[in-house]
């Protein structure tokens, strides 16, 4: 769902003001390889897709120690607790109206911007288990965390887009926070839209590991 709002998101952020020069795909020029046979091009790729593998990797890490050093400067207001205050306003807007329930979600969606979706996931199960949350905020709080916008994610594409096309460098990361923004948004407007659609959802609390949720047997 989530998917075509954040097409809708970059539009909005990022409006398309000029006629595209790509509009039929006729158009689209590709350079040719200069590769002479298969074991040339198997050995190219493999050492590009090495140098891409290694250009993320440095981006990852490298966004995660700015997010540690982050967190220790800020560690005497509470692990990522800032981020439960700037995102408490978003939590409640979304429909999670319980004070102490929207703090909790408020701290999960902070926890998912800034690290990834799934810490915020088994954070999220965890509460479910002890019962800090009723069904509708848990149901809104897993729609709001399913997605790929968080501060890893920038990491991952700068190094990604960054190693195939170095000459757009610039650009991509000019266009990072944007995105995660765009991101974001979506996430949260679906987690906004299920709440508006399900009044009241039911929350399945397998009993141990064997038992599921919804038995796909049942349908065979």
């Amino acid at each position: 769902m989530s998917a075509p709002g954040s097409l809708a998101c970059s539009k909005i952020l990022y409006p398309e003001t000029e006629q595209s020069q790509l509009v039929n795909v006729e158009d689209l020029e590709l350079p040719k390889g200069e590769e002479t046979n298969m074991l040339e091009s198997v050995s190219n790729g493999a050492v590009m897709a090495v140098q891409l593998v290694v250009a993320i990797i440095a981006n990852l890490i490298v966004f995660l120690a700015l997010l540690a050093l982050l967190n220790s400067v800020l560690g005497w207001m509470g692990e990522l607790l800032f981020l439960g205050y700037l995102f408490f306003p978003l939590a409640f807007v979304m429909g999670v109206t319980n004070p102490g329930e929207t703090f909790i979600v408020a701290q999960s969606m902070g926890t998912k911007t800034a690290l990834n979706e799934f810490v915020a996931y088994k954070q999220l199960g965890q509460l479910v288990k002890q019962d800090k949350l009723s069904p509708r905020s848990a149901m809104i709080a897993t729609y709001a965390l399913c997605g790929f916008s968080n501060f890893t994610s920038i990491g991952i594409q700068l190094g990604t887009l960054g190693g195939m096309v170095p000459s757009r460098k610039r650009l991509l990361s000019q266009l990072a926070l944007r995105s995660l923004l765009a991101g974001c948004i979506s996430c949260f407007l679906t987690a906004s839209l299920a709440g508006v659609l399900i009044d009241q959802p039911i929350l399945c609390r397998p009993q141990n590991e064997k038992e599921h949720c919804f038995d796909v047997n049942k349908f065979i």
